[in-house]
């Protein structure tokens, strides 16, 4: 049995929480917009740097005020591990 069938099979029985598409949303926006600006040529740690920074910004800022409905800081804190997985992502394959 492959890894990939591995995990449908327990995604079918975990099911698709919506912290679990929360986290996947932010995990691979992140490393798509990482890699395409390292694959760019812009320079791997300031653009990890840089992305992170927004990230922390738009979380714990914008989407504690504004955020419709209401976020607390472990919604945040939540959103922000996938943006911290997916940039560490970004870097990998934009270096690849």
């Amino acid at each position: 049995m492959s890894i990939f069938t591995r995990f449908a099979d327990w995604i079918g029985r975990v099911g698709p929480s919506p912290g679990f598409v929360a986290f996947n949303a932010h995990c691979w926006f992140a490393a798509f917009v990482v890699s395409t600006a390292i694959r760019a040529g812009g320079p791997a740690t300031p653009v990890a740097i840089g992305a992170y920074l927004l990230a922390v910004g738009k979380e714990f800022w914008f989407d504690l005020r504004y955020e419709k409905p209401r976020q607390t800081w472990e919604d945040s804190a939540g959103d922000l591990i996938g943006y911290t997985a997916g940039i560490l992502i970004g870097v990998l394959a934009g270096k690849m």
